[in-house]
């Protein structure tokens, strides 16, 4: 693929302007790594420049360490690490402040005009998780919630996709969480959702389901540690402590069915294996490492070490760098992760480093032993540094992963949702976290959320082990509770009549209204095909509903009844909101597919009750596949319109949030 255009459209069928080579961006703005960015900085948008179809991201290793943009040529490879190409189409639009090519065409379309801009910057390694060193220079980074495994060179910086569930393989991949490198030199993978094992090339090619049904119907693979001898070992979990997961034997050739060894583990996460054979396995919730011998399983030891956070990698030293193989872990704690050292014989540990959570998994180099980090939340790569007990950027990491919907807050300040994080964000473009995955109070996905009064209400569903559930989380105490559950995934949330907030449900194809004080819910409109984005007009006492797996969007009383149309005709309709004049706008994440594949969003204003629809702009980026395993289901670009005019808009594809503001 390569670097795609953007369109400049009049209206939905108008005749489209001449197109324009896309921008990239350019993170050359990042600081050393682990600098703090300075406020104007975190205002203005990003430099960029137009580069050419060959090039890769590319973080060089000098004292400032800068990322250049490029196109992978490898049609199932297409690198898109950073923000997608953002381009605005209106009268007199402008593309974001130096994020376009000078000169940049922009069609006259109607009065208004709109300037763009990054109001948080892209994030260009989002939400990380395995890792795995090939022993060249290679570090392989699993991202489930992007469905992608990603390689980067360490020593040139550059980084490339060389996997994703758009390949067209059968073997495509559904939230890989962790990989590692076998003696063949192939990469093996853990498929979560589709509970199977995959093996695949260096460069992604030859892949091949070694193992399926890896799970107790429940519980889904996570952790994979190949033995010093070449037996291959997976962990198997689901994210509830009562529930129990296990240890699974895995034929690397694929010949024989994956054998359970054992399963009397709790939330068994990512782990290591000894020269010894045993496997040392991190136990999330319960703060310890389980000692499980693979020839004798029945008999689950485990290490008298205790940690207060949430454990999720364990691995062990080469024993070449360290004789008595000591282990290496990662602790999270709300605010804080820690990367330990502990001593297998005595238990004892020291901490090695210590920085801003949520870690999530790690690799230790075995020719160096350089430990490297993985982020669940803020994405990117860090290295440790013993020396100093900090960690230090190898790929930056970035304030937002997956930003999904999008409110005002009462003092102006947006809060935004995400499947890793609820954050606010200030007019200024500082991001500020709110609640963590996991790490708080073990929240869930969070992809919808809304503050009324000093009380934040926000969606939550993690697996099948546990319902989806309203959460509401009190600002001044920081008291959590259940508002209601029975959901299955309940995705956006916003304020409806007094003392009550509205729950879309993607899986269920339901819009619930649900009082807040005892958390009765009623439907509001249900037969829907994957329901996302929610607006409420108080005047009219209409909810209107982006109906994404139908392509159109549509309004209901929201005492219940029959939905009508609003728009129809549409690709994928996430987000919608309601300007100051009563006018919908619609963020459908595919509507410039045709343009711009790589950031195929448009944003749309259509008038309820006529035929009015004009595209204010293009080349968004939407782009996210997301759980496909349910169908219609992906995460969701959100839109909010502020008082003064000005529109924002979430890019779910990479972390960014963007502003148009009206050109007086």
């Amino acid at each position: 693929m390569r670097g795609s255009p953007v369109r400049c459209a009049r209206t939905a069928d108008s005749n489209a302007a001449p197109l324009a080579r896309v921008s990239v961006y350019d993170a050359r703005r990042f600081s050393s790594p682990g600098a703090a960015v300075p406020r104007d900085r975190e205002r203005d948008p990003p430099a960029s420049q137009v580069l050419g179809d060959t090039e890769v991201f590319r973080m060089a290793r000098t004292a400032r360490s800068r990322l250049v943009g490029r196109w992978a040529t490898r049609p199932s490879a297409v690198l898109f690490l950073a923000a997608a190409p953002l381009l605005v189409a209106a009268p007199g639009v402008a593309a974001p402040s130096g994020a376009a090519p000078s000169g940049a065409p922009a069609a006259a379309v109607e009065s208004d005009a709109y300037s763009a801009r990054y109001l948080v910057q892209p994030n260009p390694l989002p939400s990380t998780n395995g890792l795995a060193l090939d022993g060249r220079g290679n570090l392989y980074v699993a991202q489930a919630l992007y469905d992608r495994i990603t390689r980067i060179d360490l020593t040139t910086g550059a980084a490339e996709r060389i996997a994703d569930d758009t390949d067209p393989v059968a073997d495509a991949l559904q939230s890989p969480d962790d990989v590692a490198v076998g003696p063949d030199g192939n990469l093996y993978v853990t498929n979560a959702l589709k509970k199977s094992v995959v093996r695949m090339a260096p460069d992604g090619s030859a892949r091949t389901t070694i193992a399926s049904e890896v799970t107790d119907g429940v519980t889904g693979p996570n952790g994979i540690a190949f033995a010093s001898d070449g037996r291959l070992f997976v962990s198997d979990l689901a994210f509830d402590p009562a529930h129990p997961g296990g240890l699974w034997q895995v034929d690397p050739q694929g010949a024989a069915a994956p054998r359970q060894l054992t399963h009397r583990l709790r939330v068994p996460e990512g782990f290591g294996m000894a020269s010894d054979g045993l496997a040392y396995i991190p136990e999330y919730y319960a703060g310890r490492i389980a000692v499980v011998d693979p020839g004798n399983p029945g008999s689950v030891a485990g290490l008298s070490t205790r940690f207060q956070g949430l454990v999720s990698a364990v691995k062990v030293m080469p024993k070449t760098l360290d004789p008595a193989e000591s282990l290496v872990l990662v602790e999270n704690l709300p605010g804080q992760g820690n990367v330990w050292r502990v001593d297998r014989a005595s238990g004892s540990k020291t901490l090695l480093a210590a920085g801003r959570g949520a870690f999530d998994n790690l690799a230790i180099d075995p020719g160096s032993g350089t430990i490297y980090v993985s982020n669940f939340v803020q994405g990117g790569i860090q290295r440790v540094n013993p020396r100093t007990r900090t960690l230090t950027g190898v790929f930056p990491t970035g304030p937002l992963a997956t930003p999904t919907s999008l409110s005002l807050n009462p003092d102006g300040s947006l809060l935004v949702a995400g499947a890793t994080s609820l954050a606010s964000v200030s007019p200024r473009g500082r991001v500020t976290t709110l609640s963590q995955f996991l790490i708080s109070r073990n929240q869930g996905v969070t992809p919808g959320a809304v503050q009324i009064g000093t009380t934040l209400y926000y969606t939550d569903w993690l697996d099948s082990s546990r319902p989806g559930r309203l959460m509401k989380l009190d600002l001044r105490t920081g008291t959590r509770s259940v508002v209601a559950s029975g959901f299955v995934i309940p995705w956006h949330v916003r304020q409806g009549p007094a003392g009550t907030v509205l729950v879309s449900d993607e899986a269920l194809g339901n819009v619930y209204r649900v009082n807040v004080a005892d958390g009765a819910r009623t439907v509001v409109a249900t037969g829907l095909n994957s329901p996302a984005g929610l607006a409420y007009d108080a005047h009219t006492q209409q909810v209107y509903i982006a109906e994404a797996g139908a392509g159109r969007v549509v309004a209901v009383p929201v005492q219940g009844g029959t939905p009508g149309t609003v728009a129809g005709g549409l690709d994928k309709p996430e987000g919608v909101t309601l300007d100051g004049q009563g006018r919908l706008l619609v963020v459908d994440a595919q509507g410039s597919a045709q343009q711009n594949p790589a950031a195929p969003g448009s944003l749309l204003r259509v008038v309820p009750g006529t035929a009015s629809r004009t595209v204010l702009a293009t080349g968004l980026p939407t782009k996210i596949t997301g759980i496909t395993l349910i169908p219609g289901f992906t995460f969701t670009s959100d839109v909010v319109a502020r008082a003064d005019g000005t529109i924002v808009v979430s890019g779910a594809a990479n972390g960014s949030i963007i502003e148009l503001s009206p050109n007086r």
